[in-house]
């Protein structure tokens, strides 16, 4: 498998002995202005990254309890 850390047009065209190509990318926030809390857990800082509304998606979750009587 032929692994890509960033954009590659060219992945169609595979090296020899490879037979798929596998995208691996992520996006992660400037470390640079974050705070580290007391147990170490590192808190970024900052604006977040505006959306456009067209592209939020609205999900829910509801939790029910019933309680029948017998």
């Amino acid at each position: 498998m032929d692994e890509h850390l960033s954009a590659n047009y060219d992945a169609d065209k595979l090296p020899p002995g490879k037979l798929s190509t596998k995208g691996v990318g992520a996006t992660a926030p400037d470390l640079s202005g974050s705070k580290t809390l007391e147990d170490g857990v590192i808190v970024p800082l900052g604006k977040p990254k505006e959306q456009k509304g067209s592209k939020i998606r609205m999900r829910y979750v509801v939790g029910v309890d019933f309680k029948y009587r017998k």
